[in-house]
């Protein structure tokens, strides 16, 4: 009966062994003695990966170096200097997730269990040791602790989908609603631009004379600006109106990058020029052709740099790199493009914000202005199978990187949420089943 008992706890240890990689994280073992660190290394080298220390300060310094390498810390209960149980209660505030194991004496047993009760350890190891007992006792720790890894990994990636998801079916709910309603807005600005236009004709009818007015300029301001902001809605809405999804793409124009680009930035010179902005392209022309959507990818770039002219101060400049990637997205090669500025850096607050439809930015020397143009921009790259994103940098300017497979997956609609359903579906099977596992 022993005997089969020990066939069994063998079989589970070599099947433990090839389920982990017990060398992918490490076991740093703090101890005073010498002998010991040495027996702990070769006993244990060959399975797992070992560093030691001779006392708490030299440990402490190899677990600041390495401490995203370390997933065990072991200490010697009785050293010079500071005690095992002190070491490893500092360990748990800086390192929280990190396991810990005391290893003490029987006259020590009280300290040992004073750490446990304070949290403080995972386990106690008593002297003299049992190789056998120790080893499955660092094995059931580090499974413990790349478990935990996992599913921490795993709950942080279910949620990133999820608020993905959610902020883009938020966007085409906007996209929608705009598009509903932007052919009654034009209506109505048509009828005001035409308005407007009589009303030119009225007073040049009236051949008033210039000298009993108080300001002859007066009336030409004022239509003048009153036509070119309802021009500029006009725009805003057609632009915005793209952001809803007739079906699916087929993607059947192929185009250059830097050529896309260099056209972009031909129509928006005037704009630049304005604002004495300047704009590099260093997009390669050596770069695969890329699949698209025309239309929306042009709208991309338009957009995004019509935001920087909105935005920015005016002297900004803006420089466009682009490479192929190591990533994949669905398996195509990835494209990935950063549009850096060197203007004022976004506060954090803004930044958060930057993707929503009716966030403010009150940009010095700039007036207020929403973020319809990123939403739209956001939308239209993952109409292509991609993302865009935003970081501040650390100096100064702001940073767009947009993520473009070179040839997107033709998708409907339905077909994107099944695949996501299925996602979450997996998701949950695979988070059920390693909370299901014996430890």
């Amino acid at each position: 009966m022993i005997e089969k008992l020990k066939e069994n706890e063998d079989e589970n240890m070599k099947i433990n062994e090839e389920l982990y990689n017990y060398k992918q994280y490490a076991v740093l073992y703090v101890d005073d003695q010498q002998g010991a660190l040495d027996t702990f290394k070769d006993a244990f080298k060959d399975m797992f990966t070992i560093y030691t220390a001779p006392n708490a300060i030299e440990g402490y310094k190899i677990l600041e170096e390495k401490h995203g390498e370390i997933g065990i810390v072991m200490s010697d209960q009785r050293m010079p200097g500071e005690n095992g149980d002190k070491l490893l209660t500092r360990i748990r505030a800086q390192f929280p997730d990190i396991l810990r194991i005391i290893v003490t004496g029987y006259s020590d047993i009280g300290a040992a269990i004073n750490a446990i009760n304070s949290s403080a350890i995972y386990k106690y190891i008593c002297k003299p040791w049992n190789m056998s007992e120790v080893k499955v006792t660092l094995m059931h720790a580090l499974q413990f602790f790349i478990i935990k890894k996992q599913a921490d990994s795993l709950a942080s990636e279910r949620l990133s989908v999820l608020e993905r998801t959610l902020y883009e079916e938020k966007v085409k709910a906007f996209g929608l609603v705009t598009t509903g309603i932007s052919g009654h807005v034009k209506n109505s600005l048509a009828a005001m631009t035409k308005f407007i236009n009589l009303a030119r004709k009225k007073v040049k009818g009236e051949d008033l004379e210039p000298d009993n007015l108080n300001d002859p300029d007066y009336w030409n301001k004022i239509t003048n600006h009153t036509v070119e902001q309802i021009n500029k809605i006009s725009e805003m809405f057609d632009d915005i109106s793209l952001v809803k999804k007739e079906g699916a793409s087929s993607f059947k124009d192929i185009v250059a990058l830097n050529e896309t680009v260099d056209n972009v930035c031909k129509r928006l010179k005037a704009g630049f020029a304005g604002h004495n902005m300047t704009v590099k392209n260093n997009i390669p022309v050596d770069l695969p052709l890329m699949h698209v959507d025309k239309k929306r990818f042009f709208k991309i770039f338009e957009l995004l740099l019509k935001n920087e002219i909105n935005f920015m101060p005016d002297g900004t400049n803006i420089v466009i790199n682009a490479r192929v990637s190591d990533e994949k997205i669905n398996g195509e090669p990835l494209v990935e493009i950063e549009v850096k500025d060197d203007g004022p850096a976004l506060p954090a607050d803004e930044l958060r914000a930057v993707f929503n439809p009716f966030a403010i930015s009150k940009s010095k020397n700039k007036q207020p202005q929403c973020g319809l143009y990123l939403v739209a921009c956001f939308f239209m790259a993952h109409h292509h199978d991609g993302d865009i994103d935003i970081k501040r940098e650390s100096n100064k300017g702001n940073t767009f990187t947009i993520r473009l497979p070179i040839q997107p997956t033709p998708m409907s609609l339905q077909s994107i949420r099944n695949q996501f359903l299925n996602e979450v579906l997996l998701n949950d099977m695979l988070w059920q089943r390693y909370l299901a596992r014996s430890i």
